[in-house]
């Protein structure tokens, strides 16, 4: 589900655009391995400039996590509160929070804020999305679906929806409403705007939320047609250029799905699908990579992976593009670990250790030395290998955040 949204929705889009411009601002404070030597490397107006690309983003996903614990009932909301883009704004984006409360089993009363943004939206859709496939199974008894699931942010997406709706939804209504949302850059605000539509007709969601469904697909046109620009200046290397051109034909055609079906995910709630089924459901929609565990494990008892490439065959049909893909998203998955709660981006050399992607499915040989950074620290892998050295996915990535790699020139960024 994540992967549709972010491909397929301007919210998702917009994101993959920021990012896209982010790696390149960082790219001129990093050496010649790739990593990012921390934010005295840049000059003034990069500095300025990836700060402010960095929040935008964090300002689109939705900062705040929330932990509210064992909670009695339903949460109760307070009336939203729109939050104004600041002045400086690259990327204007106006917000929407909201106060909820709940009961602890002790009686405590816990309140907090929730932003409205594109993470707690993608989560929502995709955990309804889940909770309805797994009762279709019947694998669960109706109490057990929702056992062990933390209330923020799965739960209490659809626990807000019915707020604002003002009765007790139907998971068609929240994949839907959320559909609505997610089409639009201002998230949130477009979410009570779909719930106030459905809590005032009697008519099906459907027809009532086509509309504003449209207007997103309208609104990402603009989106894509940066996105084109950006990618289109900005890989120097000839298989991350293919990457892009992929990645970009992976986007026109889930906006198409969009367009045909409004809602795409619903084609995985009609009927009881098992894991076979909903990758082929997945597979006429749009190509996508599958990492799947087979059956039976390595001899050192570490599961094993294959990668298999499902869909129409519009994209990854060569090998070539599959590694510009693959370390497309490695360079992607590289910047993130950088990415600071306070908006700004940490130095290679302090990152925590974290294992990589592709671990378990990757086929390139390598020492046991090497293999200890496939699980702590992958982007030190063939760290000074030399030109034209073949190499893993990830460390590709990796080379590729370099300036040489990326282009010199600094993108425009999508303002308004």
């Amino acid at each position: 589900m994540h992967y549709l949204h972010s491909i397929g929705t301007t919210a998702g889009q917009l994101y993959l655009l920021s990012h896209l411009i982010l790696l390149r601002y960082a790219a001129s404070g990093t050496n010649q391995s790739g990593h990012f030597l921390g934010l005295e490397a840049l000059d003034e107006p990069n500095r300025g400039r990836l700060i402010g690309i960095l929040r935008c983003m964090q300002e689109l996903r939705g900062q705040k996590k929330i932990a509210f614990g064992t909670i009695i009932g339903r949460l109760e909301f307070d009336p939203p509160r729109r939050i104004q883009p600041a002045d400086s704004a690259i990327i204007e984006v106006e917000r929407l929070a909201v106060v909820a409360r709940g009961i602890r089993s002790d009686g405590t009363v816990v309140t907090d804020e929730m932003e409205i943004a594109y993470s707690f939206v993608t989560e929502g859709v995709a955990y309804a999305v889940d909770r309805e496939i797994r009762r279709l199974q019947g694998k669960e008894l109706p109490h057990q679906l929702d056992a062990h699931v933390p209330l923020y942010p799965y739960r209490a997406y659809g626990e807000l929806i019915d707020a604002w709706v003002g009765r007790e939804t139907s998971v068609l209504e929240r994949i839907l409403i959320g559909n609505a949302a997610l089409g639009h850059r201002a998230v949130g605000i477009t979410l009570q705007r779909a719930c106030e539509a459905v809590r005032q007709s009697e008519r099906p969601a459907e027809e009532v939320l086509a509309p504003i469904i449209e207007e997103g697909l309208e609104e990402s046109k603009a989106v894509i047609e940066k996105l084109g620009e950006v990618m289109s200046t900005t890989a120097a290397d000839p298989m991350i250029a293919a990457g892009l051109s992929a990645y970009l034909q992976l986007v026109d055609r889930a906006s198409f799905c969009r367009r045909r079906l409004l809602a795409p995910e619903r084609l995985l709630i009609e009927k009881p699908r098992d894991v076979e089924g909903f990758r082929r459901v997945v597979g006429n929609l749009v190509d996508a990579m599958v990492l799947q565990e087979k059956p039976k494990a390595k001899e050192d008892g570490e599961a094993e992976l294959t990668i298999d490439w499902i869909g129409p065959g519009h994209v990854a049909n060569d090998e070539y593009q599959v590694s510009g893909l693959a370390a497309l998203q490695s360079a992607f998955h590289f910047n993130s670990l950088h990415h600071g709660d306070d908006g700004t981006m940490a130095p290679t050399s302090s990152i925590a250790a974290n294992v990589c992607p592709y671990k378990g499915a990757c086929e390139v040989k390598v020492s046991e030395d090497q293999a200890e950074l496939c699980v702590s620290a992958p982007w030190m892998m063939f760290v000074d290998s030399k030109p034209g050295t073949s190499v893993c996915w990830y460390a590709a990535g990796v080379k590729t955040a370099r300036r040489a790699e990326l282009g010199a020139t600094s993108p425009t960024t999508p303002n308004r």
